[in-house]
């Protein structure tokens, strides 16, 4: 991802700064450089091949953090499950010192098992995707009889799957909207610079 990541943003910040490369051939033409049409050819096209540097770069995806919190929780819920650690109490210690990007959604949970609510279910009710995969996964596990540490490390290895295609399918994506900022902002550099 990371190596996808940096291609990307080579590629695309060469073929932004194509045009620049007439900058400094602009003296090779033996013409004044200061007259208004060249000087203003010369700030539109490097200003539009500056847009185009920045709007390819807006577009390449961001590298996925190592470890999400929701995925975190998971390995250490089913480490401390597999250790002999009940659910209860391995998920009190998590919702008060777990990831910082969880912690107010695992609070939240934590209030609703206060309430009568299990852990299952009050991860499957906060507002967090991932949060509520946790819990689904283990009600699947409890409802079939099998052990949710096994359920668990399941769904981090799926949904890290998960994250790692969509990743992908960013970056495939990347290439065909690169088109908008080459046309409106590369091309016109381009006219402007060489005509300059």
């Amino acid at each position: 991802a990371t190596a996808a990541a940096a291609g990307m943003k080579l590629s695309g910040r060469v073929i932004a700064c194509l045009p620049l490369l007439f900058v400094p051939a602009m003296p090779l033409t033996r013409s004044s450089l200061i007259d208004p049409p060249g000087v203003a050819m010369l700030v539109g096209g490097i200003l539009l091949a500056l847009a185009g540097l920045r709007s390819i770069e807006r577009l390449i995806p961001s590298v996925p953090d190592e470890v999400e919190g929701s995925f975190l929780v998971a390995s250490l819920l089913a480490m401390a499950l597999r250790a002999g650690v009940g659910m209860r109490a391995a998920l009190e210690v998590i919702a008060t010192h777990g990831p910082p990007d969880v912690v107010e959604p695992l609070r939240r949970a934590r209030r609703m098992t206060c309430l009568g609510c299990s852990w299952w279910r009050s991860l499957q009710l906060v507002e967090d995707a991932r949060l509520a995969g946790i819990g689904w996964a283990v009600w699947r596990a409890e409802s079939r009889g099998l052990p949710a540490a096994d359920a668990l490390e399941e769904w981090v290895r799926a949904a890290q799957e998960e994250r790692a295609q969509e990743f992908e399918a960013s970056v495939r994506r990347v290439p065909v909207l690169m088109v908008f900022p080459l046309t409106l902002f590369v091309l016109p550099s381009f006219f402007l610079l060489a005509l300059g």
